[in-house]
């Protein structure tokens, strides 16, 4: 099984949902967004080629309906919480599991999302850490 397969089968398995399944539910539309969202961000895939996998799939879909996914996303999680919930899961376990070897710019975004929900405390923390780390770095 290919790791974007193996990424659509957790995902799935955690909400209980088919991301593949041919519908036009609000939960299920949710859910291939959050698919199409992880896919495109932390798998770098053009929206062709997520939609040729949602299409090897036994899922119609082109290019337009993907942008039109991720674009939605941001609105998906305002009014359902367990979406970034279970994002954020499958990006935790999925990429940190060691079945997948990170891209420099993967590994940026993922340390940026987490960044993005520290407080204030932790944040000023990891601060001085990068500040520790860039000095090193310089040297």
């Amino acid at each position: 099984m290919n790791f974007n397969k193996k990424i659509a089968n957790n995902l799935s398995e955690i909400s209980k949902l088919n991301p593949f399944e041919n519908s036009r539910k609000r939960e299920i539309i949710e859910i291939r967004s959050a698919l199409i969202k992880i896919l495109r961000e932390y798998q770098e895939m053009t929206l062709n080629e997520i939609a040729r996998f949602f299409i090897n799939n036994n899922r119609y879909m082109d290019h337009s309906t993907v942008l039109h996914s991720l674009k939605n996303y941001e609105i998906y999680i305002k009014y359902n919480p367990k979406l970034k919930k279970w994002h954020d899961f499958i990006v935790d376990s999925l990429f940190e599991s060691g079945d997948y070897n990170e891209s420099f710019i993967v590994k940026r975004k993922i340390l940026k999302d987490r960044i993005d929900c520290l407080n204030k405390k932790n944040l000023d923390e990891l601060l001085l850490y990068s500040k520790a780390l860039a000095s090193e770095q310089a040297r």
